[in-house]
């Protein structure tokens, strides 16, 4: 979605209120991501209270050691979600700001680059940990 956004905005505002649309984007869709999860994990534990009745069965049936290992990948996509938005993307807005302010500053432009990668490979991960968390939702559905 910021994907998309992305392309549209570019053309549409100048650098510094690009900056500052995209801050305020990621902010609310934060927000969205927040309850989406809390639904997500509170739908999840009735789903499985009522299948396996018990959190003892979770070791027990395979059933019960497939959503152990799907919460896992859930824990694991947190985790990079939570890096990119308290840590990768707040830097990213800090450097082009800064960059903007002083446009040629190599140093700068490097580093920008670097977090752009960084920022990439953990949107990556965050993409594959997402496929397999639907992949397995939906073996435990057929199980």
């Amino acid at each position: 979605m910021l994907a998309l956004a992305s392309s549209v905005v570019k053309k549409q505002l100048e650098p510094e209120d690009r900056i500052e649309f995209f801050k305020t984007l990621g902010r609310l869709f934060g927000y969205v991501s927040v309850v989406a999860l809390v639904l997500l994990v509170g739908s999840g534990i009735y789903m499985a209270d009522k299948r396996l009745g018990s959190l003892s069965k979770l070791s027990d049936s395979d059933w019960g050691r497939l959503l152990t290992e799907k919460l896992g990948f859930v824990v694991v996509l947190v985790l990079l979600v939570l890096l990119h938005s308290f840590f990768i993307g707040p830097s990213l807005g800090n450097l082009r700001e800064r960059l903007l302010a002083d446009p040629d500053n190599r140093e700068l432009e490097a580093r920008l680059r670097k977090k752009r990668i960084l920022s990439g490979l953990v949107n990556g991960l965050m993409l594959v940990a997402v496929l397999v968390v639907i992949v397995m939702g939906a073996r435990l559905a057929t199980t």
